[in-house]
């Protein structure tokens, strides 16, 4: 098993000369590592949702079917006219 001894800085695709945790700036939602120099406040190039370095409790993704289905609407007729 190799040794991960270096990280890509996913903004500006480059290594990362120190990628200490002091450093770097994760994505909360899908772990994306960057230079906390340059991309410290911005939203993540990857899944454009999360901001940088931000704690996140969570992401609830409900597509939009079941949320109708949920609320007793038909699929046929989204807005419940019928």
């Amino acid at each position: 098993m190799r040794e991960i001894t270096s990280y890509l800085c996913l903004g500006a695709l480059s290594q990362l000369e120190d990628n200490r945790s002091v450093n770097t700036v994760k994505c909360p939602l899908d772990g994306s590592i960057y230079a906390k120099s340059t991309y410290g406040d911005k939203v993540c190039e990857t899944c454009q949702l999360c901001k940088l370095g931000a704690d996140s409790m969570g992401l609830n993704v409900m597509l939009e079917g079941m949320q109708q289905q949920q609320m007793g609407l038909s699929l046929d007729d989204p807005l419940g006219l019928m």
